[in-house]
């Protein structure tokens, strides 16, 4: 494998992280000290991407370079991302049933509705 494709394994498993975790780009650069456009730039591949980099955004996700490389072999985060906020919004839902007014009912049901078809948006585009 060339270094290329390492690299470009290395972007996209920082972005799937990033998803994971919650993370906004913008929230991102600001923990690395950079612009939002320079991080933006990390996850599509489009900056050199240094060692220092690499070990300050494994610190930030509290995990080690090695977790980051092989971290596309082990899940699909971007789907247990959505996954996971679908799940959150079924139990807001379940547990203030009783005390929800049917509107904010159906903004949730909106928002699950709107998560679900993203997930499969995105599961559809890979």
């Amino acid at each position: 494998m060339n270094s290329t494709s390492i690299t470009s394994i290395i972007c996209d498993n920082i972005r799937n992280i990033r998803l994971s975790k919650g993370y906004k780009q913008v929230e991102m650069a600001k923990m690395l000290g950079i612009k939002q456009s320079s991080y933006n730039k990390i996850e599509n591949n489009n900056i050199a991407l240094t060692i220092e980099t690499i070990e300050k955004i494994a610190m930030i996700f509290e995990m080690s370079i090695v977790d980051i490389i092989e971290f596309q072999k082990k899940r699909n985060p971007e789907k247990i991302f959505y996954l996971e906020k679908i799940e959150r919004l079924f139990k807001e839902l379940k547990s203030s049933n009783k005390e929800l007014n049917s509107e904010h009912k159906s903004k949730i049901i909106l928002q699950i509705l709107q998560e679900y078809n993203t997930l499969l948006r995105d599961i559809e585009f890979k």
